[in-house]
């Protein structure tokens, strides 16, 4: 299981690259937020569970948008940082703007851009 701090890494590198190599970092990422959130469901304060569940949702939604889909997970994940998913979060949104930019299919440009509003609604969520 990729971390958020690895995901925000490899999406920061991997942001201008052909648009197979940025989407599967974009996928990674979501899913890194998603089983973050998930384990801060379970483990994380109880004030928060609902801030978990809905960024939790969102990378999922995010992740379906894009064609994706969570796998099988492993319990051992961590609850990760809120602002470092909430940078993650927006970084996963700049990168999935640039990229509907740059895509000539109108249909594929609106399943970049609604991943891109999920990404960007984490990003408002943990601000």
């Amino acid at each position: 299981m990729t971390s958020v701090t690895d995901a925000y890494r490899v999406l920061r590198e991997r942001r201008d690259a052909d648009h197979d190599t940025s989407t599967a970092a974009a996928v990674d990422a979501f899913t890194a937020i998603a089983l973050g959130m998930s384990a801060g469901e379970h483990q994380g304060p109880l004030e928060l569970y609902a801030t978990f569940a809905i960024a939790e949702q969102e990378a999922l939604e995010g992740m379906a948008a894009l064609g994706a889909q969570l796998g099988d997970t492993d319990a051992s994940t961590a609850v990760p940082d809120l602002d470092e998913a909430g940078r993650l979060g927006g970084l996963l949104c700049e990168v999935l703007v640039q990229q509907a930019e740059n895509s000539s299919d109108p249909s594929r440009r609106l399943a970049v851009l609604n991943a891109a509003a999920h990404a960007g609604r984490i990003r408002d969520l943990l601000a």
